[in-house]
């Protein structure tokens, strides 16, 4: 693999593992009467699956002021929200991969399939001090796109004024993020601590852990070193 010019990263089990998603606390959190909640869920989910068939994000916050007519500032609704659902927490090795690639002076950003905007998902990076590494984070609620959809991976490489060809993308599913970036033109690398099922066809870059990839991204230097030689 050639060095990277930029790399994308993917957020949830990628650098974040996510400990917590309660949809029905959330829900709770807001909904005037609890006999609403099962019923406001179920239509939840139901918008999510007919917008993922098409590969299109809800953004949950906006999505349940509109059907409880809440008149809450929107940003107090999605931090509230947002804490009343998740937990994540931080993917051991990630800080030292970014400290490294900041230290390289390679540019990267993250980009998530997420029912929030980005700015919910920079607060959990900076909750951990890791915000400050990345050039920007995008959401699929930002867009209204998610991964495997083209317009999110190229939205993100406008903003990081990288080309596809020269930018890695680490991610941990294998259609969302691995398909969807080669497809996009990206240098995938499947970041996957589980034994792959039996029939799944992929003979691209698979790590278990961020070791496995430094192991690969020094290797990329060196061979990066030999050529210019």
């Amino acid at each position: 693999m050639r060095v990277p010019q930029a790399i994308l990263f993917d957020i949830g089990g990628t650098i974040l593992d996510e400990r917590r998603y309660d949809l029905e606390a959330g829900v709770r959190s807001v909904a005037k009467r609890e006999s609403d909640v099962a019923e406001i869920c179920r239509e939840f989910r139901a918008e999510v699956q007919d917008k993922h068939r098409v590969d299109r994000e809800v953004d949950l916050p906006r999505w349940l002021a509109k059907r409880l007519s809440l008149r809450d500032d929107m940003a107090t609704l999605e931090d509230n929200l947002w804490d009343a659902i998740a937990t994540l927490v931080p993917v051991s090795g990630i800080e030292a991969v970014l400290r490294r690639l900041k230290g390289d002076r390679i540019p990267f950003a993250a980009i998530s399939n997420a029912p929030f905007c980005g700015r919910i998902l920079e607060a959990n990076l900076e909750k951990y001090g890791l915000r400050s590494y990345f050039q920007f984070v995008l959401s699929s609620a930002d867009v209204g796109f998610r991964k495997p959809a083209a317009e999110i991976f190229e939205t993100a490489l406008s903003r990081l004024g990288a080309t596809a060809d020269q930018t890695w993308f680490i991610g941990d599913t294998l259609r969302e993020d691995i398909v969807g970036a080669a497809k996009a033109g990206l240098e995938p690398i499947w970041i996957s601590r589980e034994p792959v099922e039996l029939g799944t066809e992929y003979t691209g870059v698979r790590i278990r852990d961020w070791s496995e990839f430094m192991c690969i991204y020094e290797a990329a230097i060196v061979g990066k070193g030999a050529t210019e030689r």
